[in-house]
This record gives C-alpha cells, structure tokens and sequence, in this order.
C-alpha cells in the first residue's frame, strides 16, 4: 500500500493562501467601486456600509501572511492591477466629495507639476 505525502516546495507560496488573499484584495476592490456608485447616485447610507464593508476586507487581509510571502509572480502581477483600480476607484469618490480639491488638482496637475502662469 502507498503512502500519500504532501511534498511542499520551500519558498513556494500555497495555493489556496494566495486565492485567498487575491480573493479579499477583490472584495476590497467591489466594496470601493459599490462605494463609487453610492456616491454618484447621493446614496450616503450605501457609501458608508461600503466603506465598512472594505475596512473589514481590510482587517482580513491583514490577519493574513505578508503578500510578498504568499504571492507567486503572477498573484503578484494581479495584486498590483488590483490595487490600481481601487486607487483609480478612491480618486473618483475623492473627487465627488471634495469637489473643490478636484478643481486645484485640475490647477496644479494630477502629476504634481503647477501650472504657473510667470
């Protein structure tokens, strides 16, 4: 009879570890863009159980092991497409609910470089 043994290559990341993490940056992403919508529709009840709902993704991505121990390259590689549309995400929602803040992005350039007259 064969014995069944678990080999587990060091430095590899386990599998269902990384889909678990990849799986809570993708609810903080859905909470953010539920967030978005909230805000456009003036739905504030919405945009605040939203952001709820993200901190507590938060909390559990956290509770995790560090993503530079858990992600192989491409886990890595979907992470950062991730973490790009919740940072597109948040500077929308920004941009809805401090309008004003918008207008001197618009004077100053979103890239930091004024736009002086001399």
């Amino acid at each position: 009879m064969r014995s069944c043994r678990v080999h587990v290559m060091p430095n590899r990341p386990a599998p269902q570890l990384q889909r678990r993490l990849l799986d809570c940056y993708e609810a903080v992403a859905v909470a953010t863009r539920r967030m978005l919508d909230a805000a456009r529709a003036a739905d504030w009840r919405s945009v605040h159980d939203s952001g709820l709902d993200c901190d507590t993704w938060m909390q559990h991505i956290e509770a995790l092991p560090a993503a530079e121990a858990v992600l192989d390259a491409d886990g890595r590689k979907r992470r950062v497409e991730i973490l790009r549309d919740v940072l597109r995400a948040d500077a929308a929602l920004r941009d809805l609910l401090q309008p004003s803040l918008a207008r001197l992005d618009d004077c100053l350039g979103r890239d930091g470089s004024a736009r002086l007259r001399p």
